[in-house]
């Protein structure tokens, strides 16, 4: 299921969500809209008028609607990409209640304005973490409609201080006791640096999938994303190992030196 708003340039995200999900996934699609959607789009269509705005719509949407007949739901932004067999999802989501993955900013306190959040929710920063709200699985049951419901109020309660709508997911579970199964982060791969370590499942950025993301030889070694090319783990400069180690030794005398004259000019040195 995915939620959809925005401008036009979105339905081809939208579009190429769907396509990937028709092809690895065999169950019935839904997208939640205030428009059509055109054709193209291999989805059933579900109709509802936003009361939230952005982000927040997702909450409200989650908290409402749940597809008829249907006891596990995926809920995927519209800049997913399913990469391939995501069953274990399905399985933990059905065992647990919800299944998602970490944010890849992790810290849930030191997201943006999140503290100020948690403090008015009456939690303390103690190292939580943040959950990334772009890929959900999720059983509907009374108690998961009902986290969802809290996931809502958190976002109306606190939208001026709230980055995007995951913060005010993660202090709901919090809130509510509530503890999802934690899927690896091949289920929800993005970012601009990120270690990779097996088959990646969902690719979750606008660009497009990284090129040998999942080629055969690259599966079984640790690699990185490096602005959505990837990368040996092994590689000397990402490592650590004698090229990086001299790079970072010619370029600390010069650094220094520029340092110390844009103090002198007044100029704040990047």
């Amino acid at each position: 299921m995915w939620v959809h708003w925005g401008p036009p340039t979105y339905l081809k995200l939208l579009e190429r969500s769907v396509a990937s999900v028709a092809m690895h996934v065999d169950a019935d699609r839904y997208v939640v809209s205030d428009a059509p959607i055109p054709e193209s789009i291999r989805a059933k269509n579900i109709i509802h008028q936003f009361t939230a705005s952005g982000f927040m719509r997702k909450p409200e949407v989650l908290s409402q609607i749940v597809p008829e007949g249907h006891s596990v739901v995926l809920f995927l932004d519209s800049d997913t990409v399913v990469l391939g067999d995501i069953d274990f999802g399905f399985s933990q989501a059905a065992r647990h209640g919800v299944a998602l993955s970490l944010a890849s900013n992790y810290s849930l306190a030191d997201y943006y304005d999140s503290a100020i959040v948690m403090r008015r929710e009456g939690l303390a920063s103690e190292g939580q973490s943040l959950y990334n709200s772009g890929v959900i699985f999720y059983r509907a049951t009374g108690e998961v409609l009902s986290l969802f419901s809290e996931w809502n109020s958190v976002a109306l309660r606190n939208g001026e201080f709230l980055k995007g709508d995951q913060e005010a997911l993660t202090i709901a579970m919090l809130t509510a006791d509530f503890n999802p199964y934690v899927l690896s982060k091949s289920f929800n791969v993005r970012g601009p640096l990120e270690a990779l370590s097996g088959e990646a499942y969902i690719w979750h950025a606008k660009g497009p999938v990284p090129r040998g993301i999942n080629s055969s030889h690259g599966i079984g070694t640790r690699r990185v994303l490096v602005n959505g090319r990837i990368r040996a783990m092994s590689s000397s400069f990402l490592a650590g190992g004698p090229a990086a180690l001299f790079f970072r030794w010619a370029l600390r005398k010069p650094y220094l030196l520029y340092s110390r004259l844009a103090r002198r000019l007044g100029v704040s040195p990047k």
